[in-house]
């Protein structure tokens, strides 16, 4: 994620590029303030945190140079523990960090501390706990079940925990990281398009994207869940989303509608690949689109979401080499989206959860999505 860092002998400065992932860290901060186990928050912003700099290594820093990796490990369960157990006396909810790395992990001869608390979910101690056994795991280090098992012991002595439970757990989030890293290999590659140039006809003319869901705006929702992206954009024409601060793609040819704004989307990007998804399409899942990536590969143009029932053009991966095959049928004044899908190499992807999918057109539409 492309936040900024700003450093002084004792402060480091993080500016957020996401209003939902600076809320979600100063959540945390404001919970373990001088609790020892993090760095201290010194004072919040707009969008921006000051916190007490650490002289030390990160976990992967230490793993590579220390003798005694076992003692470190024994540490490192130790912080985490107590992380947990902190948060959750403050908070009453397990909380599952989602982005847990070794480099999210600072170590001084003294102490253990953690950076970077903005993906998380709410879950149960199980689930918790093997999220740092499966860190382990995917780890490169020598020796790495010795270390796992290690970590599995502790946990199951610590809470009590079903060792059957804890080890079928760890097979889960060692899947899921290794599918994140496998897609991240393409995202990195890759830029992400909200699509906002709608004229939400059916919605009096509202803009969906501002529309709000909980205590964030549809495009909130939509531009956190596409954090993972280096390269992200708006694609509308007009000033409307100004105040979220990302780079506006204009269609070149005005009024052609989704084929339109994806032909001025591929133009527009040095990447190999285009991301794009509607403003009125909010609960969108990160791990659905990890798993679209991975079905992308050298012999495919396209990869497309789709239901049981419909599928879904304008949400997918698109090869920016694909551009010459729609702006030829843009041509031809047919500006059907499956036409342009029937022609390219497409591969679609299931989405069980039709709801991850559920679009905004009209207010009962809207009402429908407040209930979820």
């Amino acid at each position: 994620m492309n936040n900024k860092l700003y450093y002084t002998e004792n402060t480091v400065t993080k500016v957020y590029r996401d209003r939902i992932c600076f809320e979600q860290e100063e959540k945390i901060y404001d919970l373990l303030n001088h609790s020892g186990l993090t760095p201290d928050l010194l004072r919040e912003e707009k969008q921006t945190l000051v916190l007490e700099r650490i002289q030390g290594m990160t976990f992967r820093e230490t793993t590579d140079r220390c003798t005694d990796l076992s003692r470190e490990v024994y540490r490192v369960c130790r912080w985490y523990s107590a992380l947990l157990d902190t948060v959750n006396e403050l908070s009453g909810e397990w909380i599952i960090f989602d982005d847990l790395n070794p480099g999210n992990i600072l170590m001084t001869p003294e102490r253990v501390y953690g950076i970077d608390f903005e993906e998380y979910h709410t879950g149960n101690c199980t689930e918790a706990c093997a999220v740092l056994c499966a860190m382990l795991a995917c780890m490169r280090i020598p020796e790495k079940e010795m270390y796992v098992q290690q970590a599995v012991t502790f946990f199951v002595k610590q809470y009590s925990l079903s060792i059957e439970d804890l080890t079928e757990e760890l097979s889960i989030q060692i899947q899921k990281i290794l599918e994140r890293r496998s897609a991240m290999k393409l995202i990195r590659n890759s830029t992400a398009v909200v699509l906002a140039g709608g004229q939400s006809r059916r919605m009096n003319s509202i803009p969906k994207g501002l529309l709000k869901l909980g205590e964030y705006t549809f495009m909130g929702h939509i531009l956190h869940t596409l954090q993972i992206f280096d390269d992200l954009r708006i694609s509308a024409n007009d000033d409307t989303y100004a105040e979220y601060e990302y780079p506006v793609i204009h269609d070149r040819i005005p009024g052609l509608g989704p084929v339109g704004a994806l032909s001025s989307i591929l133009a527009g990007t040095d990447k190999d690949y285009v991301f794009v998804v509607p403003c009125d399409t909010p609960l969108l899942q990160r791990d659905t689109i990890y798993r679209c990536f991975r079905m992308m590969d050298e012999h495919t143009d396209a990869v497309i979401l789709q239901t049981a029932d419909k599928t879904y053009p304008t949400i997918g991966i698109y090869r920016t080499s694909a551009l010459p095959v729609i702006d030829a049928q843009i041509q031809t004044g047919n500006y059907r989206m499956m036409n342009i899908l029937n022609t390219l190499r497409t591969k679609y992807l299931l989405v069980q959860n039709a709801q991850e999918l559920q679009n905004v057109n009209t207010p009962e539409d809207y009402l429908e999505i407040q209930k979820q």
